[in-house]
C-alpha cells in the first residue's frame, strides 16, 4: 500500500519535543516554528512521557516491537532460526525476575545497563564515549573498565589509528608518560583541552570534546569558566541570539541546541558528528567541517 508522507507542522506548536507515533524511533523538535525530525540511537524509541529516547522495553504496548528490524523477516521466515527472536523480548522483559534491586550490566563491554526495581527492569545507557563499570557501578572511560581491558588488548591499534594516543614519535619533547603512575586520570597543564590516562602502565592522551577544558579537581571535561586558572580566558559562549542548532565546528561530535534564548550541549551519537549544514547528526565523509580537518 502507498503511503504518503506529511511533514509535521510546527505553526501553532510551542517550542519542545513531540512524538510521532507509538514505538517510534524517531521524535519531532519545534523550534520558533520550525520543525525537524531527530532520530533515536540504534535500538532505542522515543518515550513522549519521559521525553527522552528509551528502550522499547519501558514503554507500554512497546514491548514486542524491538525483536526485529520491522522487515517483517519473524513472520516470514517459519519455524526456523527466527524462533529465537520470538522468545528475546520475553527473557529481555524477566531479566529483573531473580535479581535484587539494584544496578547490573548488560554484560561484557558495553555502555548498556539496567536496574532492577521489584523484579522490573529499566534500560539505560552511558553517555558517549563512556562504558558502563559494573565494578564501581557507573559510566566510566572505556580504558578503566575492567570488562573492557581484555578487549583493549586486541584492538590498542585503534587509539593509534584514531589519533587518541599520542606514541611520541614526531609528536614533539615531553611526551606524557605513565612512569611511577597508578591507574587513573591525570591532568597535562593548566586550561589543556585533553588528559592523560593510565592503565597498566599505558600511557594515552585522550581529548576533551570541543570547546571544553580538563577539570584535574574533578577529572572530568567541563567548560573553562569552571577550571581553577582559565578564568582569564575568552570563554567559548554558544551564541543563542535565534533558536536552532549550531555546530561548534572542527569536526565535532558536540553541537548546541538554542530555545528561547537557552544554550543546551548536546552530543551526537557514537560515530557521527554534526553537520551544520544538514542540521543532523551524520558521518564524517559527509560533515563538510570534517573534510575541511581532513585537507580533503
Amino acid at each position: 500500500m502507498y503511503f504518503q508522507f506529511r511533514f509535521p507542522d510546527c505553526t501553532n506548536s510551542v517550542d519542545g519535543l513531540y512524538s510521532l507515533g507509538e514505538c517510534e524511533p524517531r521524535f519531532l523538535t519545534c523550534s520558533g516554528g520550525v520543525a525537524r525530525i531527530m532520530d533515536c540511537p540504534p535500538d532505542l524509541v522515543y518515550n513522549e512521557r519521559e521525553q527522552i529516547c528509551d528502550w522499547w522495553h519501558n514503554l507500554i504496548g512497546c514491548e514486542g516491537s524491538g525483536s526485529g528490524d520491522g522487515s517483517g523477516n519473524e513472520e516470514a521466515s517459519g519455524d526456523g532460526d527466527a524462533s529465537g527472536y520470538e522468545d528475546e523480548p520475553e527473557l529481555l522483559r524477566n531479566v529483573c525476575e531473580n535479581l535484587d534491586d539494584g544496578v547490573y550490566s548488560s554484560g561484557g563491554c558495553t555502555s548498556y545497563y539496567f536496574i532492577c526495581t521489584s523484579n522490573s527492569p529499566r534500560f539505560l545507557t552511558c553517555p558517549t564515549p563512556l562504558f558502563y563499570d559494573s565494578s564501581n557501578q557507573q559510566c566510566s572511560w572505556k580504558v578503566f573498565v575492567e570488562e573492557c581491558k581484555e578487549v583493549h588488548r586486541y584492538d590498542s591499534t585503534d587509539f593509534e589509528s584514531s589519533g587518541e594516543q599520542s606514541s611520541g614519535e614526531g609528536s614533539g619533547e615531553n611526551t606524557p608518560t605513565c612512569d611511577d603512575k597508578s591507574d587513573g586520570i591525570y591532568p597535562i597543564d593548566v586550561c589543556a583541552t585533553n588528559f592523560l590516562t593510565c592503565s597498566g602502565g599505558v600511557a594515552r592522551l585522550m581529548d576533551c570534546p570541543n570547546p571544553l577544558v580538563f577539570n584535574p579537581t574533578l577529572l572530568v571535561c567541563d567548560w573553562s569558566r569552571n577550571v581553577h586558572g582559565c578564568a582569564g580566558l575568552v570563554q567559548p559562549k554558544a551564541q543563542c541570539v535565534e533558536d536552532g542548532y549550531f555546530s561548534f565546528g572542527q569536526c565535532s561530535a558536540e553541537f548546541t541546541a538554542c530555545t528561547n534564548g537557552r544554550a543546551i550541549l548536546m552530543f551526537c551519537p557514537a560515530g557521527l558528528k554534526f553537520s551544520q549544514k544538514t542540521q543532523m547528526c551524520d558521518y564524517e565523509q559527509n560533515v563538510l567541517d570534517c573534510q575541511k580537518a581532513s585537507g580533503d
